[in-house]
């Protein structure tokens, strides 16, 4: 069964979320705020993923963390991780935007939506089968998603619980 290109984008997305607790594990809410500290995991987990950055994959999440892109949802595990170890491999390119971050905080619990450019390079038959491209499909190509994203404050660091990733239609925009 093919991937279709919304389930590769969302597993990306997924990927690219987990990635961002490691890199920011030290921001604290005293350091310039609950919500900028917020924003800044998310930021963080965005860069590491577009980079690929396999071994940090996983270390975004809290434990038990979910993930829903056009699916059920599911667990945000090792299969993340292999799936960016294939991406690498294969020299999957892609880069991400965020903006109009909507950070809301209570306490321990955080909430973001945020609008997502992503911008994906698939050069290799790999690369494309990754990305759910056809070989017709232009190598480069761009779409907006909309991320919603809990977390969590465990001890010093903002841990994603939750994330959910939305397509939105070319049209829509």
């Amino acid at each position: 069964m093919k991937a279709s290109p919304y389930m590769v984008r969302s597993i990306c997305w997924v990927i690219f979320t987990m990635l961002q607790g490691v890199t920011y594990a030290g921001v604290t809410a005293a350091a310039s705020g609950p919500r900028a500290a917020v924003e800044a995991a998310v930021r963080a987990s965005a860069e590491t993923f577009a980079a690929l950055d396999c071994a940090k994959v996983n270390d975004n999440f809290a434990p038990g963390a979910r993930w829903i892109e056009a699916s059920y949802p599911q667990a945000a595990d090792a299969e993340s991780a292999s799936w960016c170890k294939q991406a690498r491999a294969a020299s999957v390119q892609m880069t991400f935007d965020l903006h109009d971050f909507n950070v809301q905080v209570d306490g321990r619990v955080a909430w973001v939506t945020v609008v997502v450019e992503g911008h994906f390079h698939a050069s290799t038959p790999e690369a494309r089968a990754l990305l759910a491209r056809d070989a017709q499909d232009p190598a480069d190509w761009h779409t907006t998603m909309i991320d919603s994203v809990v977390l969590r404050r465990i001890g010093r660091s903002w841990l994603i619980v939750l994330e959910h990733r939305s397509l939105i239609p070319a049209k829509s925009k």
